[in-house]
């Protein structure tokens, strides 16, 4: 293998280290046994998946019940672990809304669950105030029901509602472009998006696209500024402190007018107010546009300038047309090591930009997460985040030679007759390949796969926003650890629970194709070898990036997690 010696290219993409918890999530400890049955010193209010700790270390997964019961599922428990729920959440929330047919009440609610509790004025607002509210969303003027929020907690205003209480204007842009807006502040509580991003932000009617902003050219007085319209520079989101210290941001809220999370113009709607009451460690990073090959490489050799003794970026292959297959790999690669890929496919590109976030966050940890530290003191962990370099650079689904490289593994590679969608446009025999692993690219993932012990590996690839997050098992007859893996699905899903929306009325949910398809994939060859395996799809592009990033990292870290669960299922005591 040969050491990359490319130069590190300008920065152009700016990626931030990992937020930190914004409040201690609850957990519980166990008290005792009765076979899988725990008792808990209290017990837990929120059902679903926990985790169970102890030291540090993730050791096992339990089932709270609507009761509070907790049944261990998977791993080891013993007295004195911490059992904390996956989806746990603090805080009570308070809506100020005319009523509950405004269009975003229904968007909070499914946001929030039942942590939002909506009041319709502002002394209802102010008799509703206590020492569990972290924040209040404010869809009309509060009044002097703002001097009642508590030091700590977080106001966040429609423009409207924020011009109406300061005595300002708000202004309507309309345009056939599509407007967005320019961050021009650091934002500290938003890790992952930096002073000049520009993040799409409109509205659409009547074929036009429309956004609002502050009707003044600066901050109003005693505000800051924190974004502005990319129209006329006047500001969009803005940012106080209120006498009492609690923080207050306004947004237009107002015309992201399509579905939060699924619609242009409206994919990062309730990303910032998640922000700022989200307990949960956030990953993510805006990826504002596409980098060069080299400009990407120039990423992952910045990584080993600036963590030289615990990364290292190697060549281990060569594609059809000449281009390298580079691998990040943490730690020493004689232990048992996770391997990820990504733009297997050169058109889905955004598992790249979640994989380098993953490599940020598992070499900073600035959050110091033991369970984080304890998996790099096991593990070697090794990324090929640009399988299809020739594909990522010309945007081609296939590589140079029109062989599509996930067609080309040795997995039913005989019986593989081709598929629709924009395969019908190639012959089976040709998207296969030659014969399997006739490609540079795919002999490069075999190989790392074959070499020293692999205790798990992930795919990434993309697809339509109509078709949402997935999980693919492989092909049902070679599935490792069949059950395992249906649980990471239910993890996910409860990590991400009440961070993103999908659609007005539901969170983002991942689906899992259990069955898995019969067809020459990476992880149907790779279990088929024995392999821990599995694939992830994600939706959307760059304006989903914020959201797409951070879920890679939880994807690769859940799977991680699991995985050393099951390895250490054997162990004795904790």
């Amino acid at each position: 293998m040969r050491r990359c010696l490319a130069a590190v290219a300008p920065l152009l993409l700016g990626i931030h280290t990992l937020a930190g918890n914004n409040a201690s999530l609850p957990e519980t400890r166990v008290l005792s046994m009765d076979g899988d049955v725990l008792t808990v010193q209290e017990p837990p209010t929120t059902a679903g998946l926990a985790e169970i700790t102890h030291g540090g270390r993730i050791r096992g997964l339990a089932r709270i019940d609507g009761q509070g019961s907790v049944r261990k599922v998977l791993g080891v428990a013993a007295e004195g672990c911490a059992v904390r729920p996956l989806a746990a959440t603090a805080g009570q929330i308070l809506a100020l809304a005319p009523d509950d047919k405004h269009p975003a009440v229904a968007q909070l609610r499914a946001l929030l669950g039942p942590r939002l509790h909506l009041v319709s004025t502002p002394s209802q607002l102010r008799a509703s105030l206590g020492p569990q509210t972290c924040a209040v969303v404010a869809l009309t003027d509060p009044g002097d029901a703002l001097d009642a929020v508590g030091r700590g907690a977080v106001v966040m205003c429609t423009l409207q509602a924020y011009a109406s209480l300061r005595g300002l204007k708000v202004r309507q842009h309309t345009m056939a472009t599509r407007p967005g807006m320019v961050v021009t502040a650091p934002i500290g509580w938003a890790h992952g998006i930096s002073v000049g991003h520009r993040i799409p932000w409109y509205g659409t009617r009547d074929k036009s696209r429309f956004q609002y902003s502050l009707a003044c050219s600066s901050s109003p007085e005693g505000a800051t500024a924190l974004a502005v319209s990319t129209i006329d520079a006047s500001p969009m989101m803005v940012e106080e402190t209120l006498p009492s210290g609690a923080r207050l941001v306004a947004l237009d809220l107002v015309s992201p007018n399509g579905r939060p999370g699924y619609d242009a113009g409206s994919k990062n709607k309730w990303h910032f107010l998640s922000r700022l009451i989200d307990p949960h460690p956030f990953y993510g990073a805006f990826v504002p546009r596409k980098l060069s090959f080299q400009d990407y490489l120039g990423r992952l050799c910045g990584l080993v300038q600036d963590h030289p003794a615990r990364v290292r970026v190697v060549q281990v292959g060569t594609g059809a047309a000449g281009d390298p297959v580079f691998s990040a790999q943490i730690g020493p690669m004689d232990r048992p090591r996770f391997v990820f890929t990504g733009v297997i496919h050169g058109g889905e590109i955004l598992g790249a930009y979640g994989l380098l976030r993953l490599l940020h966050v598992l070499l900073e940890n600035p959050g110091n997460d033991p369970a984080i530290a304890d998996l790099l003191e096991r593990y070697g962990i090794e990324v090929l985040p640009l399988v299809n370099a020739w594909g990522y650079t010309h945007g081609k689904q296939v590589n140079s030679r029109d062989c599509d490289l996930n067609r080309n593994f040795n997995y039913l590679w005989d019986e593989y007759a081709g598929d629709g969608g924009w395969r019908a446009n190639y012959s089976p025999q040709v998207l296969r390949g030659q014969a399997p692993f006739s490609e540079g690219e795919t002999a490069a993932v075999r190989d790392r796969l074959l070499d020293g012990q692999v205790a798990g590996y992930i795919d990434f690839h993309q697809h339509g926003m109509q078709h949402g997050h997935m999980l693919l098992l492989p092909h049902r007859p070679v599935q490792q650890q069949r059950e395992a893996l249906l649980l990471l699905g239910e993890m996910m899903n409860a990590r991400l629970a009440h961070r993103y929306l999908y659609g007005d009325d539901r969170t983002l949910q991942f689906t899992t194709s259990a069955s898995g398809s019969a067809r020459p994939f990476a992880e149907n060859w790779a279990a088929s070898r024995g392999i821990l395996a599995c694939c992830f799809e994600l939706p959307g592009g760059f304006e989903d990036s914020l959201v797409l990033t951070d879920v890679v990292v939880n994807e690769a870290l859940s799977f991680m997690w699991l995985v050393d669960i099951l390895r250490g299922q054997g162990e004795a005591g904790t």
